[in-house]
This record gives C-alpha cells, sequence and structure tokens, in this order.
C-alpha cells in the first residue's frame, strides 16, 4: 500500500513540503497572507509542522463555517481572518497545485521503484493499493514494459481485473490525475498533461478530476467505491501488507484495515515511514488512541522508520523472509505450548529480530518466554539482540527504551571483556614469549570456552556496519553518536598487531600503564622458569584497567 512517502523520491512533495510550496507558489499577496496566517494558527495550536491535509481540511471548513452548527454554542467574538480573501478561490489553487506536483513525467525519477521487479516476479500479478494521485507506477510500467490494470480502458470497467497475462493490480482508491468524471461520459482516464483540476470534452461539457482530497469524506464514486471493496476483500486473506508513507489520516481505510485485522489473524503491517511508530502510536494500536483500548493490529506492526528509497532494496529478501520466518516459528512454539509440547522459542529471536519486529521480540522478553540466561548463553545473540533492539527503538524516536538496551550491551560486552578476560603466555621461541588475550572466558569441567580477540573484532565490525547502514537510513542526524562507544572497542581489539603479541611489543603498547618496566619482566622471566601465574595476574589487572578506561568505568 502506498502513500505520499513512497513518491517523495520521485519528486512528489511530501504532506508536510507541499504547504510550504504552496505558499511560495502563490503570487497574490492577500492569498499568500491569508494561508500564513491560517498556518501559524494551526502551528500554534498542534506546535508541529502542518500538513497539507489540515490545511485543505481547515480551509474548507472556514469557507462552510456559517453552516457549521458548533459554532451556534460559543459567544460572538471577533473572527479573526475578518478582512482577508474569500477562501473558495485558494481552495481551487491548492487542489490545482496537488495535481500539478503530482505530475511525473521524467523516467529517470522512477529508478528507485526497480526493486518492485523482484515482487512482481514472484507474486505476479503483484497487488497495489495506493492513496497516491501520482503516476510513479503508471510511469514504472512504461519503462519495463508490464501490463498493469487500473479499472479503466478508456472508460471505467472493473472487469479489467480479470484479465489474464497482468503484471501489476494497481488500486488507487483516492484516484488519480488522470481520472475524470463528467455527468454525461460518466468515469474516463484522460492520459493528457494539464495541471488544471477540470477539462472541456469535445462535446463541450467539463469533466472534472476524480481525486479524493485529502480528509475529504467519501460521496458517491462508483470506481472508489468498488475499489474500497477489493482492498477490503483482499486484507481477509493477506498475512503481509507492506505500507509506504502512509499516516493512516482517512478513516473509512483506517477502520476497513481495522475489521480485517480482527477477522484475520495472520495480518502483519509491516510499516515503512521515518515515523512509523508515531504512525502505529496514533492511528491503529489502539481504536480510540483516547480510551487506549487496544485494536486487533496491536503488536502485529513492524515499524521501519526509515526513507523508502534506502530500504526498498531490503524489503522482499531481508524483511519480508525474515518475518514469514519468525512468524512461522512463532505459530508453531504457540501450537507446541498449548499441547503442553516442549517449546524452543529463542528460535522465533533471531529472524523477528532481522525483520525489526521490535515490538514481538520485546513481548517475547516481557513474558519470559525466552529467559536472560538463556540468551547469555550465546554472547553473540547476546550483543545482537540489544544492538537490534535499541537502534530500532532510537531510530523510532522511542529514546528512554533505547538507552536501557544500549546499557545493557554496554553491560554485556563489558562483561565479555572485562570481567571474562583471559591471559594466555606461551613461549614462541627464540627465548621470547608471546601473550594471547581471551575473552568471554568460561572455566568448564575438562577445560574452557573463550573468544578469540579476531573473532570479536570482527563481529563487532559486522554489527557497526550493520548501525552505520540502519543510521543512513533514516532521517536522525544524532544516532550515530549513541553506538560511538564500538568504534572505540574495536579500534581497542585492532590495536593488537596478531592475536599472540610479543612480550615486549606488549610492553610498548602499555607502558603508560606499567608502573615499573623491569619488575614485570622480572616477574615473566619467573613464569617461564616455574609457570608462576602472578605474570597471568599482572596481565589482566593492566589490560582491565585499559578495558575500564574504555567503557569510561573505574577497574574494579
Amino acid at each position: 500500500m502506498l502513500g505520499a512517502g513512497a513518491s517523495v523520491k520521485a519528486g512528489v512533495p511530501d504532506t508536510f513540503r507541499f504547504v510550504s510550496d504552496f505558499e511560495d507558489s502563490l503570487t497574490n499577496a492577500g492569498n499568500k497572507r491569508l494561508v500564513r496566517k491560517i498556518v501559524e494558527t494551526l502551528h500554534a495550536w498542534q506546535q508541529s509542522d502542518i500538513d497539507v491535509e489540515l490545511l485543505l481540511d481547515t480551509l474548507t471548513k472556514l469557507d462552510s463555517k456559517d453552516q457549521e452548527p458548533l459554532l451556534r454554542f460559543y459567544e460572538s467574538s471577533e473572527f479573526i481572518l475578518r478582512g482577508y480573501p474569500e477562501k473558495r478561490p485558494i481552495i481551487e489553487d491548492l487542489k490545482d497545485f496537488i495535481k500539478k506536483k503530482a505530475i511525473v513525467d521524467n523516467q529517470d525519477r522512477i529508478r528507485y521503484l526497480d526493486p518492485l521487479l523482484g515482487f512482481v516476479e514472484e507474486y505476479r500479478p503483484l497487488s497495489i493499493f495506493s492513496v497516491n494521485y501520482d503516476t510513479c507506477i503508471e510511469q514504472f510500467c512504461s519503462v519495463h514494459r508490464l501490463d498493469y490494470q487500473d479499472g479503466f480502458d478508456v472508460n471505467w470497467n472493473p472487469r479489467v481485473f480479470e484479465r489474464e497475462n497482468t503484471d501489476i493490480m494497481l488500486y488507487k482508491l483516492h484516484g488519480s490525475i488522470i481520472w475524470y468524471r463528467s455527468d454525461r461520459a460518466g468515469y474516463m482516464k484522460l492520459p493528457i498533461m494539464t495541471d488544471e483540476a477540470s477539462v472541456r470534452l469535445v462535446t463541450g461539457e467539463r469533466a472534472e478530476s476524480l481525486m479524493l482530497y485529502p480528509m475529504q469524506k467519501l460521496g458517491y464514486e462508483e470506481p472508489l467505491l468498488d475499489l474500497l471493496t477489493r482492498f477490503r476483500n483482499a486484507l481477509h486473506g493477506c498475512k503481509v501488507l507492506v505500507v509506504v508513507g502512509y499516516s493512516f489520516r482517512d478513516a473509512h481505510l483506517q477502520r476497513i484495515l481495522l475489521d480485517a485485522a480482527r477477522s484475520n489473524p495472520e495480518l502483519t503491517i509491516l510499516l515503512v515511514d521515518p515515523k512509523a511508530a508515531h504512525i502505529y502510536q496514533e492511528r491503529l494500536k489502539y481504536f480510540d488512541r483516547y480510551s487506549q483500548i487496544r485494536s486487533s493490529l496491536d503488536g502485529r506492526v513492524v515499524c521501519l522508520p526509515y526513507k523508502f528509497e534506502d530500504v526498498f532494496p531490503l524489503l522482499k529478501n531481508h524483511y519480508l523472509n525474515h518475518l514469514r520466518m519468525g512468524l512461522s516459528h512463532l505459530s508453531t512454539c504457540t501450537s507446541n505450548e498449548r499441547r503442553g509440547v516442549k517449546t524452543n522459542w529463542l528460535e522465533c529471536l533471531l529472524p523477528l529480530l532481522n525483520a525489526e519486529h521490535t515490538e514481538k521480540v520485546e513481548g517475547l522478553l516481557q513474558e519470559g518466554k525466552i529467559g536472560r540466561s538463556e540468551i547469555g548463553e550465546q554472547w553473540q545473540i547476546d550483543v545482537e539482540l540489544n544492538l537490534k533492539l535499541a537502534l530500532n527503538l532510537a531510530a523510532n524516536a522511542r529514546t528512554t527504551e533505547a538507552k536501557r538496551y544500549l546499557a545493557t550491551l554496554r553491560q554485556v560486552l563489558y562483561t565479555l571483556m572485562h570481567d571474562r578476560l583471559g591471559a594466555e603466555p606461551a613461549r614462541i621461541g627464540g627465548g621470547k614469549v608471546g601473550i594471547t588475550f581471551v575473552f568471554g572466558l568460561v572455566r568448564q569441567t575438562g577445560g574452557s570456552s573463550h573468544i578469540t580477540k579476531g573473532t570479536l573484532e570482527l563481529f563487532l565490525k559486522e554489527q557497526y556496519e550493520y548501525v552505520l547502514m540502519r543510521s543512513r537510513m533514516t532521517t536522525s542526524d544524532t544516532i550515530m553518536m549513541e553506538f560511538a562507544f564500538l568504534t572505540t572497542i574495536i579500534k581497542y581489539l585492532n590495536s593488537f598487531s596478531t592475536e599472540r603479541i610479543p612480550f615486549d611489543e606488549y610492553v610498548s603498547m602499555r607502558k603508560s600503564l606499567i608502573e615499573d618496566t623491569d619488575s614485570l619482566r622480572a616477574i615473566m622471566m619467573a613464569w617461564d622458569k616455574d609457570n608462576d601465574s602472578k605474570f597471568i595476574d599482572e596481565l589482566l589487572a593492566i589490560e582491565r584497567q585499559m578495558i575500564a578506561a574504555l567503557f569510561n568505568r573505574s577497574n574494579r
């Protein structure tokens, strides 16, 4: 399902930039002053940026304020827009402006949609539901010579959706800049370049654009009602609905989705938007956010707070594959638990984590399905869990929760590197001694287990690359600051030239921490002769002091 955020890369403004661009386009000083006053008043009320949906809705209500019964319950006072221009011409100008900006005539601008080809290949015919008026998908089909059906031949004809050998079924729920209606000719598609909201037909009558404008109530428009029915029917058999850049401000679409989620317990939403978590909390998590009655979509929305053009190449083979795998494991585990069969919930963890289904992962932890000790036994999972949860939460502006997982991540790494540090001196020939430091050391009956410097360094580099890639996909400039400590740890590990470092090289590296080099050398010689454990204790004390400084903690 495509919203405004899916077309930004093609040059179509998002709902917020539409407002500033429209203000800039106004040449009439009076109209410009009116729009500025309305935007300033709304901003003071909402304490946030104003989008085109709210602006158009406000203009429409102001234009018909005399028909508003609610105003009859207020004492008369001065109308702050008294003396300003009439609203109706500005409303028409804004509608024309929306249409003008929705025209995408540069094929290079829609190259970011190329990953759709993989979806078409696997899911042909691919169903795309869109609330956008622009022609991005139509242009994409033209460039790649794909056959699409949108319900029109020239006139509205829903039977075209039954045609075979179709690549894409395109359902434009709010109409299109190339759809029109007239009293005599009915509904038609006219692929012409015009930024006016109506055109004159050869019969002499005018055809109006068939576009359901933001916040506008849905009246009787046969194509749009038919498409809504198809959307509702598709949701009842859908397992994963990918939603891009849509805020669910339309009450009728929101209600259709919530109803579908109630009757289809397998429906999961994968929501791609820089404000994904906010949209989920405000529009989908609750039937009514004031009463806090949870909807059927509670816990079934994956929030990916990224720019669509960046995350799109990863959607099919990464996010959807991991999500399906995680949900499949989750279903199996739930079924096993109900039947009293031993259940391994841990196998659900990594797929759901990689799909960034953060709420589901947190639920498994909070419900005790996966114990802290169970995770702690596998250090890679422990690190990855806390890092990816912290990153997703930080990107979704859930700062308090993100800091909690960041603190746990630091503690896990501190325990591995400081508390469970080991030193293994060995003779390396030529009368020299080499030192190997290991991490995550656990002494067990019959031996011990540990992590080598190279293994830990490679793993942390991979995790940091993940953080770096995801941070580039967000609109936040501060995320990397929260994970900067990882680079410090990686630099520390990289400072060891080899796994086994010669004693003299180690002394040179740590000379600022070694109080008496000669004394340490004497202790090393005693170890070389008698295997004295004091040498190992001295090495651990030096290195733990270094590690404690990395984590900004006093040595214990």
